[in-house]
């Protein structure tokens, strides 16, 4: 897992996790929510706000470990790709 802790305007102090990721060979082992549960644990020793993460509109099967975990989807992201 990478992730970073900050503040801003639309979730005050909140733990965003950049990355997390386990071995295609390993998944449906645990490692995931236990990867996923010591990120959550850090982020309420630090006094986080919220736990927070973006994925791509592809990744069906990340999506449902995530709403398996209670996450929930709170918000759209944007992008435009410039040359």
């Amino acid at each position: 897992a990478v992730f970073r802790a900050f503040h801003d305007t639309a979730n005050g102090y909140r733990f965003y996790i950049d990355d997390l990721v386990t071995d295609p060979d390993c998944r449906s082992a645990g490692h995931g929510a236990a990867l996923l549960g010591w990120c959550e644990a850090e982020a309420r020793q630090r006094g986080c706000d919220r736990l927070t993460l973006e994925s791509g509109t592809h990744r069906e099967r990340a999506h449902r470990f995530y709403f398996r975990e209670g996450l929930a989807i709170t918000l759209f992201g944007f992008a435009k790709k410039l040359d």
